[in-house]
């Protein structure tokens, strides 16, 4: 039995479909992308943002650990923008819906680890500012595509087919956020094009490391 069987609320059916296509769909995409297909591998490297460099487990322990902490960040930030008094009315709403759905994804994500066996990561502490409603936008937009694309660029290394249609749930719900923001902000709603391009560890904690404290 796979670890998010009690916390995904999904039928049977939707999961089945999804732990059986899933990892074979998202090679498909990288290849129609003209991505190179990379071979399963163990992710240990954490970001080396905090004053000792953080590593995650083997696996998908490690993967869960990742994302949980991409997730913890995301909402730090929806936490903080919500107290800010930058933001109103509408706007206000979404964001706060968002930061909702970034609660829910912390605490699946948090028991995954804690059934994986794995290390509940501590959030480094951030720097996010909100100047304005402007910059508070653009700064969920950049959140929410990284999230997305870094779901998407782990989900050919998941194993256990019950976290791979968890991992998938939650990066079809970022991808959501994404489009919504972006429209906000002046973006495209799907900016990469027909084909989301997934984005590897590196990329990610390159793109979160002004958000971080060095």
């Amino acid at each position: 039995m796979g670890p998010n069987e009690r916390e995904i609320d999904a039928s049977s059916s939707r999961r089945s479909l999804l732990a059986v296509t899933g990892i074979g769909l998202g090679a498909s995409l990288l290849a129609a992308c003209g991505a190179k297909e990379e071979p399963k591998k163990e992710v240990r490297e954490g970001p080396g943002q905090t004053n000792n460099a953080q590593r995650f487990s083997r696996g998908d322990t490690g993967i869960a650990e990742y994302a949980l902490l991409l997730e913890l960040l995301e909402l730090d930030f929806y936490d903080k923008a919500s107290g800010s008094g930058v933001l109103k009315g509408s706007n206000l709403e979404l964001l706060d819906e968002i930061g909702q759905n970034e609660a829910e994804h912390v605490d699946v994500l948090k028991k995954t680890v804690e059934q994986f066996g794995g290390r509940i990561p501590a959030l480094p502490k951030t720097t996010f500012s909100f100047p304005s409603e402007r910059v508070t936008l653009e700064t969920a937009a950049t959140l929410e595509n990284t999230g997305a694309a870094a779901y998407l660029g782990q989900a050919p290394r998941v194993q256990d087919p019950d976290f791979l249609a968890a991992a998938l749930s939650i990066h079809t719900v970022e991808a959501r956020h994404a489009a919504a923001i972006n429209e906000l902000v002046d973006k495209p709603v799907a900016p990469d094009g027909p084909f989301a391009k997934p984005m590897d560890m590196d990329e990610v904690l390159k793109a979160i490391k002004p958000f971080l404290e060095a």
